[in-house]
């Protein structure tokens, strides 16, 4: 697993204009936090999944590790491969998370830490991500986020989040649209700094990345 993610990390800084130290350092931390949380393992197409981090009641519409064995695998007669094409990130002015009806601005690539997320998530299924698209009939991904609404109580000590994005998938043969949605709930979070939402966030891109990664097997 940390092979395949250095992997993606060259693949990511090495294509983009983000090559900065700072900016590689940072997006690593995030990579980080997503796989070092040792959660129970769910099928992916389960509705609803709750899980403690971090002594903190975590509740989402996806879990957060696929097991293995309930992964929905590609089982068509050739390998199936992928290539994301382009992750569009939210923009600046929509980052942020309304605390006591004031919106508290973050800094996060969603693009970057989703794109690790997803190529990783397809590799467990036994599908091949490729670097480029050489091929008509490999499977072409994009990913558009649009919209996120987070909101933190501090009273009650709970956040409550939404995000939104578009994905589009085609080859030679068929293309589709597909909304993606997925949301999370964490009780029992005492944040003082927008920095304590930074786990979370990355646990909700991973939620996206892991139903597109649903999407892309069943199509």
């Amino acid at each position: 697993m940390r092979k395949i993610l250095i992997l993606v990390l060259a693949m990511i800084f090495g294509g983009c204009a983000m090559n900065s130290s700072t900016a590689r350092t940072e997006s690593a931390k995030s990579y980080d936090t997503i796989f070092r949380i040792n959660t129970k393992c769910e099928p992916c197409s389960q509705k609803g999944y709750e899980t403690t981090i971090d002594g903190r009641l975590y509740r989402s519409d996806i879990a957060l590790n696929c097991c293995e064995n309930s992964r929905t695998i590609d089982t068509s007669a050739a390998l199936k491969k992928v290539y994301i094409h382009k992750v569009v990130d939210l923009a600046d002015s929509q980052k942020s998370v309304k605390i006591n009806g004031k919106n508290v601005k973050f800094d996060k690539n969603f693009a970057s830490v989703f794109y690790a997320a997803l190529a990783t998530e397809l590799k467990s299924r036994g599908i091949y991500v490729e670097n480029s698209s050489k091929s008509p009939y490999t499977y072409r991904v994009d990913f558009d986020f649009t919209d996120i609404r987070s909101t933190y109580s501090p009273g009650a000590n709970y956040l409550n989040s939404k995000l939104s994005g578009t994905l589009n998938i085609k080859n030679i043969n068929k293309k589709r649209t597909i909304l993606i949605t997925t949301t999370q709930s964490v009780s029992d979070l005492n944040a003082s700094q927008s920095s304590d939402f930074d786990m979370f966030m990355n646990l909700l891109i991973k939620q996206s990345a892991n139903k597109v990664a649903q999407e892309v097997s069943n199509f």
